[in-house]
């Protein structure tokens, strides 16, 4: 993980670096926190960044076998992780050194991309095109909705009432 101050777009500047647990795929930055999503086994690195020129590993979350953190998205104190090869795992992190499962879906094909944006998540995957999950019950996502058009999803952005998908 680098930490780069950008105030002055004319000239970026490093203030820190962090080796992660794995191989890193993903961030996801909100306040004071980071999440760090990684590859083969590495889970996902909660990181304190209160202070950007020091940042700190609070703990590595591991939520299942596999533990491909392939894309991560932190909204608060929610924490939405995206197994590759699983599902999507929720997360409480109101305290960062002992994340809370609140719960998980899980995907008939691999998850490469999600959002969280109020009570519901997007989530789009190579084969399962995009899926919505109400997290009004955050003990048991539900899938919502869903559109199979897309073939090959690689990015997902949402912002309003649109989604954002990007293919090969």
């Amino acid at each position: 993980l680098a930490v780069v101050d950008v105030a002055d777009p004319s000239a970026p500047r490093l203030l820190a670096s962090l080796t992660g647990s794995g191989y890193a795929h993903s961030v996801s930055a909100d306040g004071r926190m980071c999440a760090v999503g990684n590859l083969y086994d590495g889970g996902c690195q909660i990181v304190d960044v209160s202070d950007p020129s020091a940042p700190v590993v609070t703990t590595v979350v591991r939520y299942t076998m596999y533990n491909e953190g392939w894309n991560v998205d932190l909204a608060g104190t929610r924490l939405a992780i995206v197994d590759y090869l699983s599902g999507i795992f929720f997360f409480d992190i109101a305290d960062p050194a002992k994340p809370a499962r609140t719960g998980a879906v899980y995907t008939p094909s691999s998850i490469v991309a999600a959002a969280v944006r109020g009570r519901f998540a997007y989530a789009v995957g190579e084969l399962s095109g995009l899926l919505v999950v109400d997290l009004a019950d955050p003990a048991s996502p539900e899938v919502v909705g869903g559109t199979p058009i897309f073939r090959g999803v690689q990015g997902l952005a949402v912002a309003g009432d649109r989604a954002y998908v990007t293919d090969r």
